[in-house]
């Protein structure tokens, strides 16, 4: 015959190996959920864009709208009671445009503000920005 455990022996190896298989699992489950969270939030950060107005549009059912979208405005000038955009329309020379004054295709030109144009076009506004000044910026401004 096989010798046999005492039995006060077998409680306490069971207890063991319990606790054991108890610690393997809990490794497992915590490298595995860490690992996961990680790439999670690595995804999560690399596919964060700020949203833009014509996706807002899109989603709400509205349609893309482009004509802003090709305006550079390179400045702003302001004659006492005149004012005037300095600004290009897609390939176009550079040129000034006054307030109600046709820009390309886009619009009329509504607004003049310190650092930004409004264009309407069709009873819809669309805000058009200047680019910031980089150090080596040689246009100076009072």
């Amino acid at each position: 015959m096989p010798p046999r455990l005492a039995p006060h022996f077998a409680a306490p190896l069971a207890s063991l190996v319990l606790f054991g298989v108890l610690c393997a699992t809990l490794t497992y489950w915590t490298v595995t959920l860490r690992t996961q969270s990680h790439l999670t939030s690595d995804a999560v950060l690399a596919g964060r864009t700020p949203p833009s107005v014509d996706d807002a549009a899109r989603l709400f059912g509205g349609q893309q709208d482009n004509r802003a979208h090709d305006i550079h405005l390179l400045g702003v000038l302001n004659l006492g009671n005149r004012v005037a955009a300095i600004l290009s329309v897609g390939d176009d020379p550079v040129h000034a445009v006054g307030i109600n004054q046709q820009v390309g295709t886009a619009g009329t030109l509504a607004e003049v503000r310190a650092r930004s144009i409004v264009i309407e076009h069709h009873g819809v506004r669309s805000e058009v920005f200047m680019p910031a000044a980089g150090a080596d910026s040689t246009i100076y401004m009072r």
